[in-house]
């Protein structure tokens, strides 16, 4: 498993369900939010003195599937699980936009990847 896997809505999908050990409901409604993932390779200034590329995630929620629940922590949930996924020398840096406004709910800072290059 690496991030590109991750980054299929229905592949990233199912892996979500497969932590949904309960099968709650409302669990399986903050999943079905999540309406279209896209991705850009990036290079970014990580701190004053070096450049680093990465990749730059957009999952589009649909916030009518979050009544009394938050879209920006299920993001923020799903943002520490893609930072799993990344290599070392390597970030993420994940951005939700709303469908129904077509704006940016929260962009995330660059995050470093902790999967060591094999």
């Amino acid at each position: 498993l690496n991030y590109l896997s991750l980054l299929d809505k229905n592949s990233l999908k199912e892996i979500l369900r497969l932590y949904n050990l309960d099968e709650s409901t409302s669990s399986q409604q903050l999943i079905e939010g999540i309406k279209n993932i896209s991705y850009d390779h990036v290079t970014r200034r990580l701190n004053n003195r070096s450049f680093c590329r990465g990749i730059q995630v957009t999952i589009e929620f649909d916030e009518s599937h979050y009544v009394g629940n938050s879209v920006i922590l299920f993001a923020s949930v799903i943002e520490r699980f893609f930072g799993q996924y990344v290599s070392i020398n390597s970030f993420s840096q994940l951005v939700a936009k709303s469908i129904q406004t077509n704006e940016i709910i929260h962009e995330w800072l660059p995050r470093s990847g902790e999967t060591y290059i094999m």
